[in-house]
C-alpha cells in the first residue's frame, strides 16, 4: 500500500473515533434496555431511549472513518486483502466460534453443520451484523479508492445519485 501525499492533519479523525466508540457502549448498554417498552418503568424507558438515540450515529461515523482512512491509498490488491482479511476473518471466526459456544453451554444446542453454518452465515449475535457489512466494504474499496481519484465532481454527484434512488426504491417512504 501506498499513500498519497497529504498535508493535511488527519489526528481529528483518532478524536472521532474515541468519541464513535464511546457511543457504541452507551448505544449497547441502552438499546437492550430501551428494547423493553412495556416491561419497564416508563422513566426508565425513556432514559435508555434518549441515550439510544443519542448513540445512534456512531455506526455511520465508523463508516466515514473507514472511508477517510482507507479511500485516500494505492492498493496491491493481494497484499491488501491479505492485510484485511487477516484482520477481520480470524478475529470474526474465533468469536463466533465463542458465542456460538456459549450458546450450547446456555441452550443445550446441538452441535452439527446446520448450527455451524447458521451461526457464519446469520451470525452469532445480533451485532455481528457490522463485520457482514465491513467485509463487503473492505473488498470494494479498491475498486472505490481507484475510482474516487479519478472521478470528475460530476461523476460523483451521479454516483450519488444512483445510490440515493437505489436506497429509496428498496425503502420507499409510502409503503
Amino acid at each position: 500500500m501506498k499513500k498519497i501525499q497529504s498535508n493535511a492533519d488527519t489526528s481529528w479523525l483518532n478524536n472521532l473515533r474515541v468519541v464513535a466508540t464511546i457511543a457504541v457502549i452507551f448505544l449497547h448498554v441502552a438499546a437492550p434496555i430501551a428494547s423493553k417498552f412495556g416491561k419497564i418503568e416508563t422513566a426508565t424507558w425513556w432514559w435508555a431511549n434518549v441515550f439510544d438515540s443519542l448513540a445512534r450515529f456512531c455506526v455511520p461515523v465508523f463508516v466515514m472513518l473507514t472511508g477517510a482512512l482507507l479511500l485516500p491509498r494505492i492498493y496491491i490488491l493481494g497484499d491488501y486483502l491479505k492485510n484485511r482479511g487477516a484482520r477481520i476473518i480470524l478475529p470474526f471466526l474465533f468469536w463466533t466460534l465463542i458465542y456460538s459456544l456459549n450458546s450450547i453451554l446456555q441452550n443445550s444446542s446441538n452441535l452439527n453443520w446446520n448450527f455451524i453454518s447458521n451461526n457464519l452465515i446469520r451470525g452469532a449475535a445480533y451485532h455481528f451484523w457490522y463485520i457482514y457489512m465491513i467485509i463487503g466494504l473492505y473488498l470494494a474499496i479498491p475498486m472505490l479508492s481507484t475510482w474516487a481519484k479519478k472521478a470528475s465532481e460530476k461523476e460523483m454527484l451521479y454516483f450519488l445519485a444512483i445510490w440515493l434512488i437505489s436506497i429509496l426504491a428498496m425503502k420507499p417512504f409510502f409503503s
